[in-house]
């Protein structure tokens, strides 16, 4: 083996041997400590990860205990823990504070932290406010998808925003965030000159005025820093795109904007068209189940003739027939920035097919472009496939 091969082979030997030691649970748990440490005795193991699944033990609030003990012990500068899918609550989350906050110098402090998937509330969330207003706080990922952190959690990370200059990526999605919580975060944000990317997939919204829309999108007018936003299923309708739209004309650091599982109709459609034909900093745009018809797709169409920074595009299941489809095929002998296009669940006949077909003969594989959709030639009848990107 080469010295490389041997290097991560012992350190998975160690990881594995941790593992092995936190499978003891109940009252020894922290007896456990000693051997686990003594299974850590290694400098360079920089990162835990580990997924919870049916066929492993999940981890518990002993078991986050027992690590960061021994951690701590070994004084160990592990800089990226990943627990995804455990049954961790708000005891587990305070115990790996510890580790954003290590109380040796020796210890460099935690970057990246992903607790997707477990069962962190509130108290929780206060734990983790006080160690992103700290002054020594080095985190810059933080990931609290899938966690019941309630609007109560969200308004006290909205609250550590403002002061923090670390963190880069926060990921709140499906966390049963109100109106009340995104209005306070989008407005914590516009103090904070270091988020590059935000997750607020699936808030719980019980109106359709769209006020997280506007708030979000007088936030992206003036933003510095902002790159990545994903709104999945926020309710956002074609007013939600005017207002995104309208002050996207001003910002040109958001590279990518998911708004995939909203109820953006042909309005909506035209008004990002019209964005991306006037500003070409947007690099990935995503809209996935909506409702942007034929009507929305010869303006998204036209954008892609004129846009030049435009290399992702996704507009699955959106109801587009032969026109909208035809028209896209037709912009694409015009487009040179597109990478990946993502157009099935639409309804193809055999004009459109044909038209792909050609694509796909005289353009598509010279130009680095991948398609999700596959056409092929049964008995003299134009078919369609997906095709995986």
């Amino acid at each position: 083996k080469s010295d490389a091969e041997e290097q991560v082979a012992n350190i998975d030997e160690k990881l594995q041997a941790f593992v092995d030691a936190c499978g003891t649970e109940g009252d020894g748990v922290l007896t456990m400590a000693d051997e686990v440490s003594n299974s850590l005795q290694v400098s360079d193991l920089t990162e835990i990860s580990i997924k919870g699944c049916e066929y492993f033990r999940f981890f518990t609030d002993g078991h986050v205990h027992l690590m960061t003990e021994a951690i701590l012990k070994c004084k160990m500068s592990v800089r990226v823990v990943s627990l995804r899918n455990h049954r961790i609550t708000d005891v587990g989350a305070i115990q790996l504070c510890q580790l954003i906050l290590p109380p040796s110098v020796d210890m460099l402090p935690l970057l990246e932290l992903d607790l997707e998937g477990n069962d962190i509330e509130s108290t929780g969330c206060h734990a983790l406010r006080e160690c992103l207003q700290s002054a020594n706080c080095s985190l810059q990922l933080l990931n609290l998808s899938w966690n019941p952190i309630s609007s109560e959690g969200g308004l006290m990370l909205s609250e550590a925003m403002p002061s923090n200059n670390s963190l880069t990526t926060l990921k709140l999605a499906n966390c049963d965030l109100n109106l009340s919580t995104l209005v306070a975060l989008t407005t914590s944000l516009a103090s904070n000159v270091s988020i590059t990317s935000l997750n607020l997939d699936r808030p719980i919204l019980s109106t359709k005025q769209e006020e997280s829309a506007d708030h979000l999108s007088r936030v992206l007018g003036y933003h510095p820093t902002l790159q990545t936003l994903s709104l999945r299923h926020g309710r956002v309708s074609c007013h939600g795109c005017l207002l995104f739209s309208q002050e996207l004309v001003t910002n040109t650091t958001l590279l990518s904007l998911n708004l995939e599982c909203n109820s953006i109709g042909i309005k909506g459609a035209e008004a990002l068209a019209s964005y991306l034909m006037e500003v070409d900093s947007l690099q990935s745009l995503r809209l996935t189940s909506n409702r942007i018809c034929n009507d929305g797709a010869i303006a998204m169409a036209s954008a892609i003739r004129v846009n030049k920074s435009l290399s992702e595009l996704t507009l699955r299941h959106n109801d587009i027939g032969q026109d909208g489809l035809v028209a896209i095929g037709n912009s694409l002998y015009k487009n040179g920035t597109l990478n990946e296009l993502s157009l099935w669940g639409n309804s193809f006949d055999d004009v459109s097919c044909g038209l792909f077909h050609d694509l796909y003969e005289s353009r598509i594989p010279y130009v680095d472009l991948s398609l999700d959709c596959q056409i092929y030639i049964v008995d003299g009848i134009h078919c369609v496939a997906e095709k995986s990107l």
